[in-house]
C-alpha cells in the first residue's frame, strides 16, 4: 500500500489490479509485483550481507544484489523469497 500512496509505477499496477478486483488472478502478475516490490527494497539497503539461510545444510549470507541474482535465476532460495511476498501482498490486501 506504500507503493500506492507514493505512485511508484509499482503502486500504480497494484491499484489497477485492486481496481479489477484482479489481484490473485494471474499468479504472472503477482510473480512480477512481487519481484519488483523485492527489488525496490533490496536496492534501498548497503552492499554487504544481511540475509542468512539458516534452513540449509550450511548456512550462507547474502547480500542484496546476490539476493536478487538468485530471484532472478529463480533458485530455491530466490523462488522462496517471491513466494513469501505474494503471501504478504495476499495478507495485506486481505486486511484492507
Amino acid at each position: 500500500m506504500n507503493e500506492v500512496r507514493r505512485g511508484t509505477t509499482l503502486g500504480k499496477q497494484l491499484q489497477s489490479l485492486i481496481e479489477r478486483k484482479s489481484f490473485g488472478t494471474n499468479m504472472v502478475e503477482e510473480r512480477t509485483l512481487a519481484k519488483m516490490r523485492l527489488r525496490e527494497i533490496l536496492i534501498r539497503y548497503p552492499e554487504k550481507p544481511m540475509f542468512v539461510t539458516i534452513n540449509t545444510v550450511a548456512p550462507r549470507s547474502y547480500t542484496p544484489r546476490q539476493l536478487l541474482a538468485e530471484i532472478e535465476r529463480k533458485t530455491k532460495i530466490g523462488n522462496s523469497w517471491v513466494n513469501n511476498e505474494i503471501k504478504h501482498m495476499r495478507r495485506v490486501l486481505a486486511v484492507r
